[in-house]
């Protein structure tokens, strides 16, 4: 079972703090599969080009081979290349000191000429550090596409507007009162995709700008299982539905939908399949 870092983007009051943040964290990821999370993390100022985690003096440990002599030691030679003092190693990210720019004001964020750094520039071998998922209190837990340009993606853009706009709770919020935290969430291949709409999974689409023409509480089952895609293919009425991304879906709890026999003539799957192919 693969044990992957994810880069998510948590939305947390503009209130919270490097000294409160954990608390903020809590509510929003209570219900996710993550085994663990940390502010930053192996993340730590991906979004600062202006730090570096690994010359941050604070992060240096003394070296537990030589005793921080440096003296022809093998576990701290990489030392003063890497711009650390001689007779330090770096410490582990799960022991890096938080830092104040994993902490994004929410108007920053949505400023048209907001640009996430690239990969290449930041010592990762991301090709965009833009968020992979993103949690919060109101939306829950999805996975969000990602613009080449380094652009605030669709999804991303999308569902932080339906916030502000009062889409979820009918309150308006205004963005300068929350904040966008950097977080390194670890979690399994299996976590991700049990919390994300898979294979089979009955969904409605929320976002109205992905509905053509249908009603709002169509249902649709999800085709195909990418592994917590940023797209869906949909089935509906034994036809295939709409391509949308994640973040237009809402998954259903089949336990309180009453689903009626379908019509005569409609085809269990997509044309073309047959129990032969299955």
């Amino acid at each position: 079972m693969t044990m992957i870092a994810s880069l998510l983007a948590v939305l947390v009051p503009a209130s919270a703090t490097l000294d409160t943040i954990d608390a903020h964290l809590a509510a929003p990821l209570h219900f996710l599969p993550v085994d663990r999370y940390r502010l930053g993390g192996e993340f730590t100022g991906l979004w600062d080009p202006d730090y570096d985690p690994r010359r941050d003096p604070a992060n240096w440990r003394r070296c537990p081979h030589c005793a921080g002599t440096g003296q022809a030691c093998p576990g701290c030679a990489d030392a003063e290349p890497a711009g650390r003092d001689p007779g330090t190693v770096l410490a582990a990210s799960s022991q890096w000191v938080p830092h104040s720019g994993d902490l994004i004001p929410l108007p920053r964020l949505l400023n048209p000429q907001f640009r996430f750094p690239a990969g290449d520039q930041l010592a990762t071998e991301r090709e965009t550090t833009a968020p992979d998922l993103y949690a919060d209190r109101f939306f829950g837990f999805r996975a969000l596409d990602k613009a080449a340009s380094g652009a605030v993606s669709t999804g991303l853009r999308t569902v932080l507007q339906a916030i502000l706009s009062g889409h979820m709770d009918n309150a308006l919020v205004a963005a300068a009162d929350w904040q966008i935290a950097v977080v390194a969430a670890h979690i399994t291949d299996r976590q991700k995709r049990a919390a994300l709409p898979g294979l089979g999974s009955l969904v409605q689409i929320i976002d109205p700008q992905h509905r053509h023409g249908e009603a709002p509480d169509q249902l649709y089952v999800v085709r195909d299982d990418f592994n917590a895609p940023d797209h869906y293919d949909l089935v509906s009425l034994g036809d295939l539905g709409p391509n949308v991304p994640g973040y237009a879906l809402t998954e259903i709890d089949p336990a309180r939908v009453r689903l009626l026999p379908a019509p005569d003539g409609a085809l269990p799957y997509p044309p073309g399949i047959t129990d032969a192919d299955s």
